[in-house]
């Protein structure tokens, strides 16, 4: 993938939303860039954006049975953490 197409924090500085969010956290800032081009129609990044899951498949989002198959390993210790 070149660079010219990577979403980086520098892509948000550069949006319209960019001087709103600027101070957060950069992987919030990424998560909030997607949210507003989702809404906008002609969006450079609907290509992106229409690839991506509607459902998180993360272990955060497990159900505790699925969590029970990670016990004893470092990954339950952190989504315990998270949640």
């Amino acid at each position: 993938v070149p660079d010219s197409a990577w979403i980086t924090a520098d892509t948000v500085k550069k949006a319209a939303i960019g001087k709103y969010i600027g101070a957060l956290e950069p992987w919030l800032q990424l998560t909030l860039l997607l949210l507003a081009e989702k809404g906008q129609p002609g969006s450079s990044l609907s290509q992106y954006i229409s690839s991506l899951p509607s459902q998180p498949n993360s272990p955060l989002f497990w159900s505790d049975e699925e969590l029970q198959m990670l016990e004893g390993t470092q990954l339950l210790e952190s989504v315990m953490g998270y949640k």
